[in-house]
């Protein structure tokens, strides 16, 4: 049987992958609102399993590239926006 601690890094994997292909599954106008509650709720598990784990808690940060794909491109898109690159749509 699978302990906790690996059906939480399967969540972490799991939530952040969703983050990321899910506005290239389903095009939607509301991808960045809901890109940005998975990345919230990424967060909160997060906290939740370094409170239970401690160090073991770590492995969660597997799915941290995913789940930061589409927060940091907005930022990036917003910064060159703002500086004028010729990236504003």
């Amino acid at each position: 049987m699978m302990d906790l601690l690996k059906k939480e890094v399967f969540l972490s994997l799991g939530i952040g992958l969703v983050a990321c292909l899910l506005p290239y599954l389903f095009r939607t106008d509301a991808f960045i609102l809901i890109s940005l509650s998975l990345t919230l709720s990424w967060l909160v598990c997060l906290v939740a399993t370094f409170i239970r784990y401690r160090k073991k808690g770590l492995w969660f940060l597997v799915g941290l590239p995913f789940v930061l794909y589409w927060p940091t491109g907005l930022v990036l898109m917003t910064l060159a926006c703002r500086h004028n690159l010729r990236a504003c749509p």
